[in-house]
């Protein structure tokens, strides 16, 4: 029984302190594997994110010794985006003008 001071708590202390977070917990207490699941693909997702932002987007810049910076390699013709709908890319008259007086390709 609980006194007057201390609310009632579905686990006691001396339970809490034996229970470890792993699969003795997850079959003491089956209700939270949906939580340990959610959360578990949640953290692969955002980890799995930050690895394809930091190799594939042209704004992230991890290497500062590089002549040119990434923003700046980004070719006008090919889609940047993840997906795209019946869009084509064309050449735009005024750029490649002004990659022929600067001699870039």
């Amino acid at each position: 029984m609980a006194s007057p001071g201390n609310k009632p708590s579905a686990i006691s202390h001396g339970e809490m302190k034996n229970f470890a977070f792993g699969f003795r917990a997850m079959r003491k207490k089956p209700e939270i594997i949906p939580l340990i699941a959610i959360m578990t693909t949640a953290c692969v997702g955002v980890a799995a994110y930050c690895v394809y932002a930091l190799v594939h987007k042209s704004d992230v810049m991890i290497d500062r010794r590089r002549q040119q910076p990434p923003w700046e390699r980004v070719n006008p013709e090919t889609p940047q985006k993840l997906f795209t709908v019946n869009q084509e890319y064309k050449k735009i008259p005024e750029l490649e003008s002004l990659k022929k007086d600067l001699g870039s390709s």
